[in-house]
C-alpha cells in the first residue's frame, strides 16, 4: 500500500490491532509463547493478522527506499544548474571530462534500501588519524566485492527532497535517520559526520580530483566538496551500499 496512504494515527491503530489479536492468540495456546508467527497465521482463518503484517511490512519496506532518479543529465541538471534553482552551480567543473571516474554500479539502481548502507570508514589505515584522499578511494575500489560506492545521483536525489516541500524535507529527515540507525547512531549523531558520494569523483578544469559531500553546517544541511588531497580523517564517511 502507497506510503501516502497513511498517516501516524492510522498506523498506531494497526499495530495496536496487531497485539491484540497476537495477545489472544498466546492467551490461548500456551505452547506457542515463543512467538511462532508461521503456527499463529495457520489459525488466521480469516486471514486477517497476516494482512495486516503484509501491510505494515510493505510500509516498513517503502519507509527505508529511497528513489534514485536517472533520467536527468548530472552535470548540467544538477552539477552545474543554479543554487537557486536547487543545483550546486559548480561552473568550475572541466568543459570536457567533468566526471573523472564513477563507480558503474551504480548505474542499475533505481532505489535503494537505505537501512543497507554503511557510513564506511574501513579504508582508514590502522593507528593512522588520516590519509591521503587518493588512497583512500583505491581502498575503497579495492573492497569493491564487499560494497558500491553510492553516486551522485544518489545525492541528487536526497537533495531534491532537502530543497523541495515541507513534506519531502521530513522525508529527507527520515531518511537520514535510517541511514543512521543502519549504523547504530541517532539522527543527531550524523551532524558530527559529513558523507561523502565517492561512487562519482568529478575533475575541475585543471585536472583536480574532487569528491562531494552532504554535512551539517550552520544549523542546517548542506553541502560542499573535497579535493582529493590530504587530510582525510574518520569524519569523512563513505556511503556504501552492501552487497
Amino acid at each position: 500500500m502507497p506510503q501516502s496512504e497513511y498517516n501516524c494515527p492510522e498506523l498506531a491503530e494497526k499495530l495496536k490491532k496487531v497485539q491484540t489479536l497476537y495477545s489472544e492468540y498466546r492467551s490461548a495456546i500456551p505452547e506457542n509463547r515463543d512467538g511462532d508467527f508461521a503456527v499463529i497465521k495457520k489459525l488466521d482463518e480469516s486471514g486477517e493478522l497476516e494482512k495486516i503484517l503484509l501491510e505494515l511490512e510493505d510500509v516498513f519496506r517503502h519507509e527505508n527506499m529511497l528513489e534514485i532518479d536517472r533520467s536527468f543529465n548530472l552535470v548540467e541538471d544538477f552539477l552545474k544548474k543554479p543554487q537557486t534553482e536547487g543545483g550546486f552551480d559548480l561552473i568550475w567543473l572541466d568543459s570536457e571530462n567533468p566526471i573523472a571516474e564513477s563507480d558503474i554500479r551504480n548505474e542499475g539502481l533505481t532505489e535503494i534500501d537505505l537501512s543497507k548502507v554503511k557510513l564506511d570508514v574501513s579504508w582508514l589505515p590502522k593507528g593512522k588519524t588520516s590519509v591521503h584522499g587518493e588512497r583512500r578511494l583505491d581502498t575503497l575500489k579495492a573492497n569493491s566485492s564487499e560494497f558500491i560506492r553510492l553516486d551522485l545521483f544518489v545525492f541528487a536525489s536526497l537533495w531534491k527532497l532537502l530543497k523541495g516541500n515541507e513534506e519531502q524535507k521530513k522525508e529527507f529527515e527520515n531518511k537520514l535517520t535510517i541511514i543512521a540507525e543502519a549504523n547504530g547512531m541517532k539522527f543527531e549523531d550524523l551532524r558530527e559526520k559529513v558523507i561523502f558520494f565517492d561512487g562519482t569523483i568529478i575533475r575541475d578544469s585543471d585536472g583536480g580530483r574532487y569528491a562531494l559531500y552532504l554535512r551539517w553546517i550552520s544549523s542546517k544541511w548542506d553541502w560542499n566538496s573535497s579535493n582529493l588531497g590530504p587530510g582525510w580523517n574518520d569524519g569523512s564517511t563513505s556511503l556504501v551500499l552492501a552487497i
